[in-house]
């Protein structure tokens, strides 16, 4: 089967690859998604990290290409002046200042109560939170009691530090944290200090995987780490979202040709 074409236009940091990843900033899970998406798209990206998009239109970005579907990644603010193209907007929250009417497709990031309210477009899918498993190893030895690691590290001394931690501490205020289910592809379990624990039992977490206590258990043999981590991995990667958005993705491929 011929794979059909897929613009994707975003700012990376590198040439985008299936292990990609921007490391724990927000922006790299539209990213993340988009190079997931080449398993079934034959994907072209265009960067934006060298162009003022503030001061052209999309066209000046992408020439001649035409006719392919288009994923614009989290705060891309550029002037949609082509008409012939499908437009996928892919983003968590923020209001973005291209034109709406050119949306064909939105598909929204949820993480926090009160924000899936929000419509870019009419055609409005929500994503729900996940965790990129393949880039953790859920394996390594243990030697770290407690972790809390600051939001502002290498991805690197981050993922070293999440995977050899028991537990780790994690600070989430009123949204699910993305560190708490990367926790759970590490068989490390979160700590979770939020204001909205019912949002997460919604989700699924259980207290037999972690914790909401200001004075939390730290026998790990007290927990099912293993229930957690399968939870993640049977339900809540980004290959399981990349598989939903696949069928909403083709309609819009498929509309009008």
């Amino acid at each position: 089967m011929i794979k059909k074409d897929l613009m994707v236009v975003g700012t990376f940091e590198k040439e985008p690859q299936m292990d990609y990843t921007a490391g724990l900033r927000d922006m790299s899970l539209p990213v993340g998604l988009a190079t997931h998406l080449s398993k079934y798209y034959n994907v072209k990206y265009f960067d934006t990290s060298q162009l003022d998009y503030k001061e052209c239109g999309i066209s000046k970005l992408i020439g001649n290409s035409r006719g392919t579907s288009l994923i614009v990644q989290n705060n891309i603010n550029f002037r949609i002046d082509v008409t012939d193209l499908k437009v996928i907007y892919l983003h968590i929250d923020g209001v973005p200042s291209i034109n709406a009417n050119y949306i064909d497709l939105a598909f929204y990031i949820f993480n926090a109560p009160g924000r899936h309210d929000y419509k870019v477009c009419e055609n409005q899918k929500t994503i729900l939170p996940f965790a990129f498993i393949d880039y953790f190893n859920p394996d390594r030895e243990k030697d770290i009691l407690m972790s809390n690691i600051p939001r502002d590290v290498p991805f690197e001394e981050y993922k070293d530090t999440m995977e050899r931690s028991q537990f780790t501490l994690i600070e989430a205020d009123c949204y699910i944290s993305k560190r708490a289910m990367e926790a759970l592809a590490c068989k490390t379990i979160p700590i979770i200090v939020t204001k909205a624990p019912e949002l997460y039992y919604r989700f699924g977490f259980e207290l037999d995987f972690c914790s909401f206590s200001d004075t939390p258990d730290i026998d790990k043999n007290h927990y099912n780490i293993e229930k957690g981590y399968l939870w993640i991995k049977n339900n809540h990667t980004a290959f399981h979202r990349v598989k939903a958005m696949i069928p909403h993705i083709n309609r819009i491929m498929n509309k009008n040709t």
